[in-house]
């Protein structure tokens, strides 16, 4: 099983789980023992210091940890760098791009030193590109404002641009051994699942609620090495669908798991069909081989970002698709624009997008139009997935 930041877990030899006790009635519903802190605590950091991922920020040759017993943390940079690539992210996805960003960008200030179009390239195809942007000034901001040593305090993290409340506490956790409290989506399914919180997890009360629990377990002592056996623990045996509760380290303590439903935990609401909304594309090849490229504005969807020319995205689909317009509309009126056949789909996280393709050859074109790029080298520039997807879809049909 995977989540958000999880990767599968398969033990060397799986007990049998533990028969389901038959799920009382409301009325009749007994919770499990008290969960004390200290207990809580103990049985989690033993199990973490045996079972605890293995992963690069924590491990990254050259940092100060040796393992999670000797009481020393990660490199602040490290724990900043993948925290900002885990948003929305899955772990699996993070690894090969943090060890490559660490590669181009050893140490903070060579990160804020860095061109913006460097790390933009560099982040291509990761997504959310507002991250890579922020992740910049951030840089930036710790090195003038903080003399390049990283603010502590959650406080002082939070005015760091692209860092909410979540990140910083992340960061004071596990860089700083700040007894913060760390709630990802991992610990809020294994939190509603200890206590038996029913509730909708994504109603703001009730992710108020999980925090207020979350705090009274969380320790004073080794909190970073807690909030990342929490996040570990929902990452492999608590994990959405077909929990192994029979391994988990706390399965005594878990409401859930004493009531005989654990994946009833925590209410999900059903997912809505996402809107689509539709868009035509322009790919426009000179006679030297290169393909026009422009730079979007910085703000909204992939802001920043290298894109080939694209109309607005709308959300009916005749006047998305409407070619009389998007020819009048195209960068270059005068060429003589054919469609595609097919089309392009790309699903972001609030919408599906469908897309249509114009082509055009001219044998000479203004440079003024954006930048002329040959696609073999596409690979070097900070073009978004989406585009990629596009320009695969054009290059297949000869175009």
């Amino acid at each position: 099983m995977m989540g958000k930041r999880g990767i599968s877990v398969t033990p060397e030899k799986t007990p049998r789980k533990p028969r389901k006790p038959k799920a009382p009635k409301a009325a009749e519903a007994v919770p499990g023992p008290a969960v004390t802190k200290s207990d809580h605590a103990a049985k989690l950091l033993a199990w973490f210091d045996q079972e605890g991922r293995k992963l690069p920020w924590r491990n990254q040759a050259g940092r100060n940890q040796a393992g999670p017993k000797d009481g020393r943390h990660p490199d602040p940079y490290h724990v900043f760098l993948s925290e900002i690539m885990l948003q929305q992210t899955t772990v699996a996805t993070v690894i090969p791009y943090f060890n490559d960003f660490i590669d181009k960008f050893p140490t903070l200030a060579a990160l804020a030193a860095a061109p913006l179009e460097k790390i933009l390239t560099a982040w291509a195809g990761l997504g959310y590109y507002a991250r890579a942007r922020n992740l910049h000034k951030a840089a930036r901001h710790v090195i003038e404002l903080y003399g390049g040593k990283w603010p502590e305090s959650e406080e002082k993290l939070r005015t760091l641009p692209g860092i909410g409340p979540y990140t910083a506490a992340a960061i004071a956790a596990i860089a700083f051994d700040q007894p913060a409290v760390v709630v990802d989506g991992n610990v809020e399914r294994v939190i509603s699942r200890i206590f038996a919180v029913a509730d909708d997890s994504k109603s703001p009360a009730v992710k108020k609620k999980i925090y207020q629990l979350a705090a009274s377990l969380t320790p004073p002592e080794r909190a970073g090495d807690y909030a990342q056996a929490m996040m570990d623990l929902g990452a492999s045996y608590c994990s959405p669908r077909q929990p192994l509760c029979g391994l988990c380290p706390i399965f005594r303590h878990c409401d859930a798991y004493l009531l005989g439903q654990p994946e009833d935990f925590p209410a999900k609401k059903p997912k809505l069909a996402k809107p689509v909304r539709f868009a035509v594309a322009y790919w426009l090849r000179r006679g030297d081989g290169t393909i026009l490229l422009r730079r979007r504005v910085e703000k909204g969807l992939l802001g920043g970002m290298m894109e080939l020319p694209c109309t607005h995205f709308k959300d009916d689909e005749a006047s998305g698709f409407d070619l009389a317009a998007a020819r009048a509309a195209a960068p270059l009126t005068t060429a003589k624009w054919r469609r595609l056949d097919g089309r392009v789909v790309h699903v972001f996280t609030h919408f599906r997008l469908e897309i249509i393709v114009l082509a055009a050859e001219v044998r000479l074109a203004d440079g003024n139009l954006g930048q002329w790029i040959k696609p073999e080298n596409f690979a070097e520039i900070a073009l978004p997935t989406l585009f990629r997807k596009i320009a695969s879809h054009a290059l297949k049909q000869g175009a």
